[in-house]
């Protein structure tokens, strides 16, 4: 997973350090780094679930609260752009906004502030400010699957809003579904929302960037968009609640020479009589062909388990 301008490394590293490792079992923490993770099957759903970092670290932070990304075995299917530092001044702001992540974003405005117009800005490059105070995470398993329930609080203080969001990774790992919930929680919170509505609804979007490697199909008729990996097993994205899209979007890796192009779904809805709410899932519908399920000791296949 890749957040905050970090990257997966190396995978054969990894698998040495974890061969090395000598440790006894140890509890599990609540959230390792500030993160949670779902499983069911083979997809694994990994969730940014604290508030942005601060101090020093904000130079580099991005406004990704409850984003998340989505692998199904080695293949990422949701991600977020990633970091695009080496790329120039203006990817290297662009990919620390809330629209570059896997979340909702309101009123096209990021979750947090990026700081360019004071002295220490200008010194020591942009801060993120005036992110999320209470960002929280609850989870739970049973025979089914694993639950998450987590909110943050990042557009209260502009648009009188608590966004919350549901995630269910079913135990096969046949089916992801979540949901988007915005709510104006007291008067306080309701007197900034009208006057962020002043002029109309507030509208928000939730957004799914597409790792490059798989195809994306939008049925405009049904709301319902086919999503196709390498491997060739099919999967549905449904919405319910909002209007959906698929937009252009960017995925940064810092070993090529330019970002490359990609796709995102995106699900619009506008937040009507202090409540905006939109639900949606990806479910498999097609197994990968035969040709793909047996791989060659040769097969560099990223969605192959090994």
């Amino acid at each position: 997973a890749r957040f905050h301008g970090g990257g997966p490394g190396a995978p054969d590293r990894l698998d040495q350090a974890l061969a090395e490792l000598r440790l006894s079992v140890q509890a599990k923490p609540r959230l390792a780094m500030g993160y949670a993770r779902l499983t069911g099957g083979r997809v694994v759903v990994v969730m940014d679930g604290a508030a942005p970092p601060a101090d020093d670290w904000a130079l580099g932070a991005h406004a990704a609260a409850l984003g998340f990304e989505m692998s199904v075995g080695r293949q990422p299917f949701v991600v977020n752009v990633g970091p695009g530092g080496q790329f120039g001044a203006d990817w290297a702001r662009l990919c620390r906004e809330t629209a570059a992540q896997s979340t909702v974003e309101v009123d096209g405005r990021s979750l947090a502030r990026i700081e360019t117009r004071d002295l220490a800005a200008r010194v020591l490059g942009p801060r993120l400010e005036d992110g999320p105070t209470l960002v929280s995470v609850r989870q739970a398993q049973d025979a089914t699957g694993m639950w998450l329930l987590a909110t943050q609080d990042g557009y209260a203080a502009t648009h009188g809003l608590l966004h919350e969001r549901r995630i269910f990774v079913e135990a096969r790992g046949a089916e992801v579904r979540g949901e988007e919930i915005l709510t104006v929680t007291d008067a306080r919170a309701r007197a900034r929302h009208d006057r962020a509505a002043a002029d109309g609804p507030v509208g928000f979007a939730a957004r799914f960037h597409l790792h490059p490697a798989v195809r994306a199909e939008l049925d405009p008729f049904r709301q319902v968009a086919s999503l196709t990996p390498p491997s060739g097993e099919i999967w549905m994205f449904r919405v319910a609640g909002g209007a959906l899209e698929i937009e252009d979007s960017v995925w940064f890796d810092p070993a090529l020479a330019a970002p490359v192009p990609t796709k995102q779904m995106v699900v619009r809805a506008e937040v009507v009589e202090y409540l905006g709410q939109i639900t949606w899932s990806f479910g498999r519908v097609g197994e990968a062909p035969p040709s793909s399920a047996r791989p060659t000791a040769t097969d560099s296949d990223p969605d192959t388990d090994l």
